[in-house]
């Protein structure tokens, strides 16, 4: 992730912070997931197992109507 992304994700408010990744999740590689996934602090990495993947593909089928 380059420094303009890191510090984009910095200024997001808290309660924003999944769905942002979850978004960098949903359009990123198998390779660039691996890489997010590693440079994410715990926290995030546990939300993202836990809730984060079916949250976002909750959220994207309200979005595109699937």
């Amino acid at each position: 992730m380059s420094c303009r992304h890191a510090s984009s994700l910095a200024k997001l408010d808290k309660k924003h912070l999944l769905r942002a990744f979850s978004a960098l999740m949903a359009v990123a590689t198998p390779e660039e997931q691996r890489t997010l996934l590693a440079k994410a602090p715990l926290p995030a990495r546990l939300l993202w197992r836990l809730s984060g993947r079916r949250s976002h593909g909750r959220w994207e089928a309200r979005l595109y109507g699937a």
